[in-house]
């Protein structure tokens, strides 16, 4: 019942009751609404935040007291130390979703459990992975979250499944045009499926699907992944085609990375040269 809440907002905003529920409902409705004695339908609902100036995430981090829900901030941990490699913490956020009696999201779990195992170096878990791979089989209409949850996992399932899912995914773009982070989500699932595909010495499908990475990473905000696909293509050059030219382009990519501090970037070029 949320209507308490927004009438707190709505008084601290100075707003009336006419002002916010004006062609929505009643006063009578709208008064009870707000002492929770009645809902409103979603549009509605929407409406009134709308009014407020307040979308639906915002919405929900206030009812929390102005703090992420407990299982949503153990996600945001555990994907934040992962993409720091940071195993130590990845292993104790875990620990702390999968002891969290309230946490029912199955899929995600096996995600992050599969996600474990990489950052381990363990063999992965045959029922964890079934899951996954199961999900996307049956998958008829993917969201934002399957992207993100594809994401994830891409680098756990047989490498043509991969492929065939990849496709499917870059399809959703279309449906979530201006939708407040798709790009994103779309630049982080194709950064790592290029990676995979470097990996596998599949260069025709990396470089295609390095031509579509440059058609989502527009703008300043998505430099990183701009720099990251100059990193693919060179390094391309260094592995398959012409070393010299590959790392004459990964020095300068090297240098660029160094002074905006994009660490992913500066220690995968350096085990490169390791490696080589």
């Amino acid at each position: 019942m949320y209507g308490p809440i927004i009438k707190k907002l709505r008084t601290q905003k100075g707003l009336s009751l006419q002002t916010v529920y004006k062609d929505l409902c009643s006063k009578t409705n709208s008064i009870k609404f707000e002492k929770g004695e009645r809902n409103l339908s979603i549009d509605k609902f929407l409406t009134v935040l709308d009014t407020l100036m307040i979308d639906m995430e915002e919405f929900l981090w206030i009812q929390n007291m102005y703090k992420p829900i407990n299982t949503d901030l153990i996600e945001y941990r555990l994907n934040d130390s992962f993409n720091e490699n940071d195993v130590k913490s990845f292993n104790k956020y875990l620990d702390r979703l999968e002891e969290n009696s309230n946490y029912k999201n199955k899929l995600k779990l096996a995600s992050y459990r599969l996600l474990k195992q990489f950052l381990n170096q363990n063999n992965f878990n045959e029922s964890d992975l079934e899951i996954i791979i199961n999900y996307f089989k049956e998958l008829k209409f993917w969201t934002i979250n399957d992207l993100e949850l594809f994401s994830r996992t891409c680098q756990m399932i047989p490498y043509n499944f991969m492929l065939t899912m990849l496709n499917e995914a870059i399809k959703v773009a279309s449906r979530y045009l201006f939708f407040n982070k798709n790009n994103y989500v779309i630049c982080n699932l194709l950064s790592n499926c290029i990676g995979i595909m470097i990996d596998q010495k599949d260069i025709t499908n990396a470089e295609r699907f390095i031509n579509t990475l440059s058609q989502f990473n527009d703008g300043i905000k998505f430099n990183g992944y701009k720099l990251l696909s100059e990193y693919y293509k060179s390094k391309i050059d260094f592995l398959y085609r012409d070393k010299n030219k590959g790392l004459d382009e990964l020095k300068n990519i090297l240098y660029i990375s160094k002074f905006l501090n994009n660490e992913q970037i500066t220690e995968e070029i350096e085990a490169l040269f390791e490696n080589k």
